[in-house]
């Protein structure tokens, strides 16, 4: 954990000041690098599972150190002074008013992910089987969307930090545009391809289990294209900096699951939860749009006040 809290701060402080490449390829170098240490500490080394803990601290403690190292090298300006060491009461509380909302964001919806699931598991090994394989290529779908997330954000702060309120609008159309684009391209994937991909966790002798999996993957991806109504709104708002705003959006998404699992799937049963998360994305979309124009207007009137000053 400290090593994976170090390559995020790093990498996070080196997207804000304009360099999301290098951590990017520091990352994939990581990746590799665990995979290789994995054979030679599970395989030669004769570890198991400490060998594969082994490889994947080690590969991790690459990656922040070389942020690290960079840093030094070309961007010494970032590196703390004698003034730095006294703690700031005020950015102190900046961060966590941003932070800890953000945190609580993804930990509701990642209960409403786990209240969802668990009503799943009491269908039966069958049903389990099929949702646990679809949950994971939907989360392997859903990388792109929140890395184009971040770069929003990040491109909303950096604007915001620079008085540019004009680019705020285009960054966000932009994001979402491309957003909108892989959604469709992913969601034809998964109406016309889900029981293939799903044959990566299944035995193709478990033909009824396969076609659940490729039900829930099918009909997730025919709203699959609304992911980003909620995705890009939610982090553009977090990026301007109104995180307490974005949180509610998390709130909401929690609440239309929850309704599903305690409504509908005592009737509908598997049927109802294939349509869980397009009812939290649907729902939490109605909210998050009007309020990024909501932020994005009073930001704006806040950067030209402040610019008239």
């Amino acid at each position: 954990i400290p090593f994976t809290l170090l390559y995020n701060y790093l990498s996070s402080i080196l997207r804000a000041v304009g360099d999301s490449r290098t951590p990017f390829f520091f990352l994939a170098f990581s990746a590799t690098l665990n995979i290789g240490l994995d054979f030679f500490c599970i395989l030669v080394l004769r570890w198991g599972c400490a060998g594969a803990a082994a490889a994947t601290i080690a590969s991790q403690a690459i990656s922040g150190f070389l942020c690290l190292f960079l840093i030094i090298r070309k961007f010494r300006f970032l590196l703390p002074g004698k003034d730095d060491l006294t703690i700031n009461r005020i950015r102190t509380m900046d961060l966590l008013g941003m932070g800890i909302p953000m945190g609580l964001q993804m930990s509701l919806i990642a209960i409403g992910m786990l209240v969802m699931q668990s009503a799943n598991n009491s269908l039966g090994t069958h049903y389990t089987t099929a949702f646990t394989s679809a949950i994971k290529i939907k989360q392997l779908m859903m990388c792109p969307f929140d890395a184009i997330g971040a770069g929003v954000s990040t491109f909303m702060a950096q604007n915001v930090g620079a008085g540019q309120s004009k680019r705020l609008m285009s960054g966000f159309r932009s994001g979402l545009l491309l957003a909108v684009c892989y959604g469709i391209a992913a969601g034809l994937i998964m109406i016309f391809l889900g029981k293939r991909f799903s044959m990566l966790f299944i035995s193709a002798a478990k033909d009824s289990i396969l076609s659940d999996s490729a039900l829930y993957l099918r009909r997730m991806g025919y709203l699959f294209p609304v992911v980003p109504l909620v995705i890009i709104p939610r982090m553009s708002i977090q990026g301007l900096g109104y995180s307490k705003r974005a949180l509610l959006g998390g709130v909401i998404e929690m609440i239309a699951r929850c309704t599903v699992v305690f409504t509908l799937v005592p009737i509908f049963q598997y049927d109802a939860i294939t349509w869980a998360d397009q009812s939290a994305w649907v729902t939490a979309s109605f909210y998050l749009i009007p309020m990024f124009f909501t932020c994005l207007k009073k930001k704006q009137k806040e950067i030209g006040q402040g610019r008239a000053a």
